[in-house]
């Protein structure tokens, strides 16, 4: 695997070079693929100030992201599906937060142009990928904590937008510091060196324009997921569901971006070691998102059974996207790999 150094050096060189850098944001976009790709920002402009930049998404931002990079960014997104942007020769396109395209498109079997260079910056356990030049670090937290420490090890002075962005992306990946990391201290360490030179001021700041002004669509969703729980005791795990005619019913457009997700809402139900929300793809038809959380204290890997179906993530953290005719059979194939798993564990136990 490559070193953070020579990473460092051969993207600082793809860098001067590129005519134009493509950055994308992943379907869903959530506060660490804002806080990464806005972080990462301030690398591209120490290397090539004069570059055209240009972040993709696919999706809709939820109205509190939305409203911090309007507050803290003059960098604007073009929302348009990847497999209809004109890509031209000498563009530079950067993954990060993921790995591969299908997690930014919504069009089947997109790729990039052969003349298109890639990199990827991750921190997901993934498959064998094929890029010109990647680093991957499943043991953080976040993608914005890798671009943290690629800002160091260029020396680049981090200055508050900067460091607002990458503490976004921690707090949205760590569940507010919540979820289990083995790198906790460095978490703590960066939001730390942020208060020390700008303030705490300015991190509670940041804080109150993630949290407050939550709309009235966020709490009708939350009521959706609230009304639908279901508590698994026997198997000590709690899940929730939300059909688009739910939704619907509820008057939440489907435009409406959420900021919260089932799996948080229910997360620390009863003795449940973990939470999973199932969640029909607005987009997608026969799609359902899977979202998984490990419970506080909860050393429950919820990885495993995102794996199980076909997605990854976070010891804590964790989802996939799998297909089904409905809603009652996407929520049966999740129950049936969580029990599978729970009688491997069982029997590897027993034996």
């Amino acid at each position: 695997m490559i070193s953070l150094p020579e990473f460092n050096l051969k993207l600082q060189e793809k860098i001067q070079k590129a005519k134009r850098i493509i950055l994308f944001l992943h379907k869903s976009p959530d506060p660490d693929s804002i806080g990464s790709n806005f972080g990462f920002l301030r690398y591209i402009k120490e290397y090539n100030p004069n570059s055209e930049i240009v972040i993709l998404s696919v999706d809709d931002l939820s109205i509190n992201l939305k409203n911090i990079i309007e507050r803290y960014s003059s960098t604007l997104i073009t929302k348009i599906e990847p497999a209809n942007f004109d890509f031209q020769s000498g563009d530079l396109s950067v993954f990060i937060d993921f790995a591969e395209i299908h997690r930014a498109s919504r069009v089947e079997g997109t790729k990039l142009p052969d003349f298109v260079d890639l990199a990827i910056i991750d921190h997901h356990v993934i498959p064998e990928i094929n890029s010109i030049l990647n680093f991957i670090e499943t043991q953080n937290i976040s993608a914005s904590t890798i671009v943290y420490k690629l800002l160091l090890e260029a020396n680049i002075k981090i200055d508050k937008e900067t460091y607002i962005f990458l503490i976004l992306g921690i707090l949205g990946d760590s569940g507010f510091l919540r979820y289990r990391d083995s790198n906790f201290i460095q978490s703590l360490d960066i939001i730390k060196k942020f208060c020390e030179t700008f303030g705490t001021e300015n991190y509670f700041e940041l804080i109150a324009q993630i949290e407050k002004n939550m709309p009235v669509e966020e709490f009708l969703l939350e009521g959706i997921y609230l009304n639908n729980l279901v508590y698994d005791e026997k198997n000590k795990f709690a899940y929730t569901s939300m059909t688009l005619q739910e939704r619907q019913d509820k008057e939440v457009s489907l435009t409406y971006s959420e900021f919260i997700n089932g799996a948080t809402v229910i997360r620390n139900i009863g003795e449940a070691l973990f939470s999973c929300s199932i969640t029909e793809d607005k987009k997608e038809k026969n799609k359902f998102n899977i979202s998984l959380r490990s419970s506080s204290g909860s050393n429950f890997v919820v990885r495993d059974i995102a794996v199980k179906l076909g997605g990854g993530g976070h010891v804590s953290a964790s989802g996939a996207q799998i297909e089904a005719g409905s809603m009652q059979e996407a929520i049966e194939r999740v129950k049936s790999a969580i029990h599978e798993l729970n009688e491997l564990r069982t029997t590897s136990i027993s034996g």
